[in-house]
């Protein structure tokens, strides 16, 4: 069990409690109980984080062509189908990467018959190309920015068990929220994640320490693999990956494997949940916010798949949340269920899928 001091729980109430306060949680949430139960659940990953609870790298994030095609296509496909943001889309991808990358025309550009200068900047010549009315202009602005920050700047990583990390993983933010805010619909999530025995905080965050990307990482100590989830507020390799590092670098698994896995062979279609259980809380993979995972396995297996195929079931299985944690949304309810990676269940349905084709082939 992890050791910590009464004084420590105290102090973590007194940060807690404005936040609480200023997120309009009319629930009272007193940390002493739950901070045991968190200090119990989390020793595995504690263990193998060498008895810490926070570890940080600075990194420098550098990206290939075909990530910054990547960055620019998932910003310009939310976006296309608008309008207003039309030429502004096809602008962004027709320059090259690295006039992206350095938000710097390399040539003179001539957009409906307006001459835009070598060196001008892109963030500049998109002004010009989208209209100022409704906001538009402004909401495109703060998306390419978020890219923008990401180019050529020292960031600090940190992988966390942090207590407060769980509860602050959608505040402090560069301006980005996510439903698991404390003000979210799905607040409860962060008591879920604290008190389980599997999930870990990854963040960025700017020189002004702010945090500019977060992911959840949900660890099985017995089995030695790690799901990254998904990513907020967008997928980001270059931190996705430093972050592959570091937990390959601080569980100590040099010869670890990453590989890119469908949610569907990780998640059972028919787990069943308890329908009267208050559903504030959830996980991205379950509720297959996501289409694929990085995992990351420290086996000599060649692929993910022959390494689960040679586990042991009960050593593959990721409980993601707690049972009778009372809901902090204010209905009073209780979350009777957590939800499984590779649950037993997962394992018959699949077994008898198996045996219903090996079946059909031998008629």
């Amino acid at each position: 069990m992890i050791q910590y001091e009464q004084s420590y729980v105290t102090e973590l109430q007194e940060v807690l409690n404005p936040l609480i306060k200023h997120a309009d949680i009319n629930v009272d949430i007193s940390l002493s109980a739950k901070i045991s139960t968190w200090a119990k659940n989390k020793e595995a990953i504690y263990n193998m984080m060498g008895g810490v609870i926070r570890v940080e790298k600075k990194i420098t994030a550098s990206f290939s062509a075909k990530e910054i095609q990547e960055m620019i296509y998932s910003l310009t496909k939310r976006f296309y189908r608008r309008k207003e943001f039309t030429l502004a889309c096809w602008f962004l991808n027709s320059i090259k990467e690295d006039e992206i990358m350095n938000n710097a025309l390399a040539t003179e550009r001539v957009i409906l018959g307006k001459k835009f200068n070598s060196g001008m900047k892109v963030s500049r010549v998109l002004l010009q190309l989208i209209p100022e009315a409704n906001g538009a202009r402004n909401e495109f602005q703060i998306e390419y920015s978020k890219i923008l920050e990401s180019f050529g700047k020292e960031r600090t990583l940190v992988l966390s068990i942090d207590p407060l990390d769980y509860f602050m993983m959608s505040e402090n933010t560069t301006g980005w929220r996510s439903c698991q805010s404390l003000d979210g619909q799905y607040k409860t999530a962060t008591l879920a994640y604290l008190m389980d025995s599997v999930t870990m905080v990854a963040y960025v965050l700017t020189e002004s320490g702010r945090k500019c990307w977060r992911q959840l990482i949900y660890v099985s100590p017995a089995s030695q693999y790690a799901i990254q989830s998904r990513q907020y507020p967008a997928a980001n390799t270059a931190y996705s990956k430093a972050t592959n590092y570091l937990l390959k670098e601080m569980f100590n698994w040099p010869e670890a494997k990453r590989e890119r896995v469908d949610v569907s062979y990780i998640i059972n279609k028919d787990l069943m949940r308890d329908k009267d259980a208050c559903e504030f809380w959830y996980n991205d993979i379950t509720r297959e916010s996501v289409d694929t995972v990085s995992v990351l396995y420290n086996s000599a297996e060649e692929s993910f798949s022959d390494f689960v195929e040679f586990t042991e079931h009960e050593f593959l299985v990721i409980k993601v949340g707690v049972n009778s944690m009372r809901c902090i949304c204010g209905c009073g309810e209780w979350i009777n269920s957590a939800e499984c990676l590779f649950s037993q269940v997962h394992f018959e349905y699949r077994e008898s899928e198996e045996w219903e084709e090996e079946q059909d082939d031998n008629q």
